[in-house]
């Protein structure tokens, strides 16, 4: 039996509803033979009504993925800080991740989109990976309790893989910090 990802899509606007369904579309296709999606579109403008901003709460409690589609360097509205801060305290310590479409990182210029950095800062609270591509593999929730721990120690997360792959300075390489 396939494992369900509840996913949660959030779009700025019909643009980034474009790119958002494309993501979604390759990911169905990677991981079709071993997941199966159980997906909640909402644009911004949704969040303004309080139904659809109830339910999108609900939703993003235990969502699996959080797609979050929009413009760098567009103002973050109010209806979205309200919404990640309504489900943030309930989300409680389940797996996950928030997938920014459309951060461009660090901007040449000089700078950084605030958009962006606020979802970072989200996915920090609720103890969430923060990626901004197709991830390299889903549904693997890491086991609790004492004994998992053998089993735990053969999964690698994605924020473990990227410490791992991390280049270290020549400096440590060479034995001169300690």
């Amino acid at each position: 039996m396939k494992a369900v990802s509840p996913i949660v899509v959030l779009c700025e606007n019909d643009e980034c509803r474009a790119a958002a369904v494309a993501f979604c579309d390759r990911l169905v296709k990677q991981f079709w033979s071993s997941c199966e999606f159980d997906i909640h579109w909402l644009s911004f403008d949704d969040l303004s009504n309080q139904s659809k901003f109830n339910r999108a709460v609900s939703q993003a409690r235990s969502a699996a993925m959080l797609i979050c589609s929009m413009r760098p360097g567009s103002d973050i509205p109010h209806e979205l800080q309200a919404w990640a801060e309504a489900w943030l305290p309930q989300r409680g310590e389940r797996e996950g991740s928030i997938i920014a479409l459309g951060d461009p990182g660090h901007i040449a210029a000089g700078g950084v989109s605030q958009n962006f950095v606020y979802l970072r800062g989200i996915a920090h609270r609720a103890g969430l990976d923060y990626l901004t591509e197709m991830p390299e593999n889903i549904g693997q929730n890491i086991p609790e309790g004492l004994d998992a721990y053998p089993e735990r120690a053969q999964y690698v997360t994605s924020v473990l893989d990227q410490i791992l792959q991390r280049k270290m300075p020549a400096a440590f390489n060479h034995g001169l910090y300690g």
